[in-house]
C-alpha cells in the first residue's frame, strides 16, 4: 500500500522495507543512526539512497497514508518517550511480562516509565532469544527489589518435573527449583505435536494432509516465511529472477552452475552443488531435503492448505516448539528433529557454550514442559526419566 508518489523500485522494495522492519525494533530513534551502524554486507544491500525514500514510507505511515504497522506504532510510542516529546502519566504499578526476552526497545521504554513500582515477570529457564539480541531484565534489575520464586507448575506433571528438575541443574544452573502438578486426565484431552523446524513442520503438515487427519496449525510464524526457502527452492532456475535480496545468493549459485561447461560440471544437478555449496547453511539443508522428499505439489499444496488450518478446530495442535511457548496440552508428542537439536547442543561441555547452544537446551526445556499426562517422542527425556526410576 506504499502510495505511488513514493517511488520505490521494483527491485529495492523488498530490500527497503525488510530493513525498515528491522530499524523499527532497535533504540536507534533515527533511520540514518540504524544505517551508520550496520556492517559493510548490509550496507551494500541497504544503501545510503535508500534513506530518502525509507524516511518517506515511515513519514506516510505517521501521517495515516499508509495503514500503520504493530511495529511502526510501538517505535512511534518509543522514540517520542526517549526524546521526551511524550510524558507519561505516573503510575502506582506497571507490570511486564516475559521479562527474560525482551526486545531492546522494550526494555527502553521500561526503564523510562515513571512508576512507583515495577513486577517483572518471566522465566529464566525459558529465555530462548538471547542470541538474537533481547535483553534479560533479570539481569540488568539484578540487584534492585525483591526477587520472588515461584517454583511450581501447572504444565507438567509431578513425575515428569523431577526429571526435568535434575536436567536443568546439571545443563543450566543448579540452584533451580522445579516442581510439577497433577491434574486428573479429562474427558475431552488435547494433544500437540512440535517440532523444531519450520522444514520439519511442513512435513508433518503434509503426513498429516495424506492420512486425512485434522489438525489446527497453531504458529504465529507468518505462513509465508514458514514456506519462503522450499518455495525459492521450488522455484529456482538460471536465469530467473529473485526478489527477495535474503534469497539471492541462491539465484547466483543457480546463474553460476549453469555457466559451467557440461564436461567441467563435477555436479549432477543443481541441488548437488547447493549442498555442496552452502554446506553450513543449515535451514537451507533442512528445505533442500524436505523438497526431494516430498516434492513441489505436496509442498505448494500444504502451503495453500496453511491458513485454513489456522482457524481448524479440533484438539489436536501442529507447531514448533518456539511457538509452544505458553501453550498447555494433555498430551505432546515430539518430533525427531527436537532430540536431534537437542543432542548436539548437549555434546558441548557447558561451559563451552555459546549464547545460541545455551537457547538450544531452553527450547528442550520448553518442548519438555507443555505436557500435563504425558510426553513421547523424546528418547532423551526418556532415557532420564529411567535414570530416575533406577535410582
Amino acid at each position: 500500500d506504499i502510495p505511488k508518489y513514493i517511488k520505490v523500485p521494483l527491485v529495492r522494495k523488498y530490500t527497503i522495507i525488510r530493513y525498515i522492519t528491522a530499524f523499527l525494533s532497535t533504540t536507534y530513534l533515527k533511520l540514518v543512526d540504524y544505517h551508520d551502524s550496520l556492517g559493510p554486507e548490509d550496507k551494500a544491500l541497504f544503501l545510503t539512497k535508500d534513506l530518502a525514500v525509507g524516511n518517506e514510507i515511515l513519514n506516510a505511515m505517521a501521517d495515516g497514508i499508509i495503514n500503520i504497522t504493530h511495529q511502526f506504532y510501538l517505535k512511534l510510542f518509543h522514540t517520542k518517550v526517549m526524546a521526551g516529546t511524550m510524558i507519561l502519566d505516573q503510575m502506582d504499578v506497571v507490570i511486564i511480562d516475559e521479562v527474560q526476552d525482551l526486545n531492546a526497545l522494550a526494555a527502553d521504554i521500561l526503564d523510562k516509565y515513571p512508576t512507583n513500582q515495577k513486577i517483572l515477570v518471566g522465566d529464566n529457564s525459558q529465555r530462548l532469544y538471547g542470541f538474537t539480541g533481547a535483553i534479560n531484565m533479570f539481569d540488568r534489575y539484578k540487584n534492585e527489589g525483591i526477587m520472588l520464586n515461584l517454583t511450581t507448575s501447572f504444565r507438567v506433571n509431578v513425575e515428569d518435573a523431577r526429571v526435568i528438575e535434575h536436567f536443568m541443574r546439571r545443563e543450566v544452573d543448579p540452584t533451580i527449583n522445579f516442581s510439577g502438578f497433577d491434574k486428573p486426565y479429562p474427558d475431552k484431552p488435547t494433544f500437540a505435536y512440535l517440532t523444531r523446524t519450520n522444514a520439519s513442520l511442513i512435513g508433518k503438515m503434509i503426513s498429516y494432509n495424506k492420512c486425512k487427519t485434522p489438525y489446527k496449525l497453531s504458529s504465529k510464524a507468518k505462513v509465508n516465511d514458514m514456506f519462503r526457502l522450499p518455495k525459492c527452492l521450488i522455484y529456482l532456475k538460471p536465469g530467473g529472477k529473485q526478489l527477495d535480496d535474503n534469497l539471492q545468493y541462491l539465484q547466483t549459485a543457480a546463474d553460476k552452475y549453469a555457466a559451467t561447461p557440461s564436461d567441467l560440471q563435477q555436479f549432477k544437478s543443481l541441488y548437488a552443488y547447493l549442498k555442496y555449496k552452502f554446506e553450513d547453511n543449515t535451514s537451507l539443508m533442512q528445505s533442500m531435503d524436505l523438497v526431494l522428499k516430498f516434492g513441489s505439489n505436496d509442498i505448494l499444496e500444504a502451503y495453500t492448505n496453511a491458513k485454513l488450518h489456522m482457524k481448524t478446530k479440533c484438539n489436536l495442535s501442529l507447531m514448533t516448539s518456539f511457538t509452544s511457548k505458553g501453550l498447555t496440552f494433555d498430551e505432546v508428542e515430539l518430533d525427531p528433529d527436537c532430540d536431534k537439536a537437542l543432542a548436539k547442543a548437549l555434546a558441548i561441555p557447558v561451559h563451552l557454550r555459546d549464547e545460541s547452544e545455551r537457547s538450544e537446551i531452553l527450547i528442550g526445556h520448553v518442548s519438555w514442559t507443555r505436557h500435563l499426562h504425558k510426553l513421547t517422542g523424546s528418547n532423551i527425556f526418556d532415557k532420564l526419566k529411567q535414570q530416575q526410576k533406577d535410582k
